[in-house]
């Protein structure tokens, strides 16, 4: 009961920035398929340390870029939204600064 309460605050609580992207999800994929690097994007998840966040300088090379905030044990929250199960609905409560200037 309370994991499944997680999870919607975890889907909840996802910020959409940008989306130029279809994600097409393969449970199990061929080795030879990843090694072959013959796909056109990846979802890659990066940890940041508590700092002013500053994203400009690398939002044009993102087709895609959600904020998901300490997801816990119920990070399928994250997965959820992502392959479209769930809308985005999380709203930032303050603003990304777009330099630290």
């Amino acid at each position: 009961k309370h994991r499944g309460l997680a999870r919607e605050a975890v889907r909840k609580s996802l910020v959409l920035f940008k989306n130029a992207t279809q994600v097409i999800y393969n449970e199990n994929p061929y080795a030879r398929f990843v090694k072959s690097n013959d796909f056109s994007c990846a979802i890659v998840v990066v940890k940041e340390p508590p700092r002013p966040v500053v994203i400009q300088p690398y939002l044009a090379s993102m087709d895609a870029l959600v904020a998901a905030w300490l997801p816990g044990s119920e990070g399928q929250g994250v997965a959820d939204a992502h392959f479209g199960d769930y809308g985005f609905t999380g709203k930032l409560a303050r603003t990304w600064f777009k330099t630290i200037d």
